[in-house]
């Protein structure tokens, strides 16, 4: 995978997931794809499953970034896979290497990545009534909607 592909990662929960969250997973991951874009994950449970699946039905590239306690599946949902040692370890790689993100609910985990992302002025776009971190924190550069087609639209003119 070239390394002038953009890249977005989508962040969101990994288990309990809300139907809604997978429908809107799955927009944003396919919109991204259809772009060009690399659609990353830092899981491959729940929302980011949903992710990749979609990225994956329109021919996208997909990449997972996981840490040691995450098992990786063989599976032909991702091209590029990057392990780190911790979780923590592995937010900072996916802050190091997203160009963007979209926020889709999400946990602790979530709302520590996007603190990272802040501090280094990542387009950021959150999806309004998904729930957890996309409803909680504020966003220092981005954009709130409850439509994922509007927020991919705002990134890709940012990017």
């Amino acid at each position: 995978m070239g390394n002038n592909t953009k890249k977005v990662c989508i962040l969101g929960y990994g288990i309990d997931v809300p139907e809604k969250n997978l429908k809107l997973s799955r927009i944003a991951a396919r919109e991204l794809s259809k772009a060009g874009i690399t659609v990353v994950t830092g899981n491959l449970e729940g929302t980011f499953n949903e992710a990749l699946s979609a990225a994956k039905s329109e021919n996208g590239k997909t990449m997972v970034i996981l840490s040691e306690d995450i098992k990786a599946k063989t599976t032909n949902l991702y091209d590029d896979i990057i392990r780190v040692k911790t979780s923590s370890d592995k937010h900072k790689k996916i802050a190091e290497v997203c160009d963007a993100a979209v926020i889709i609910g999400g946990g602790p985990g979530t709302k520590s990545l996007i603190e990272q992302m802040n501090k280094k002025g990542v387009k950021i776009v959150s999806i309004s009534g998904s729930g957890g971190a996309a409803d909680e924190i504020v966003i220092e550069n981005g954009y709130k909607t409850d439509r994922p087609e509007d927020g991919i639209n705002w990134l890709l003119d940012k990017l």
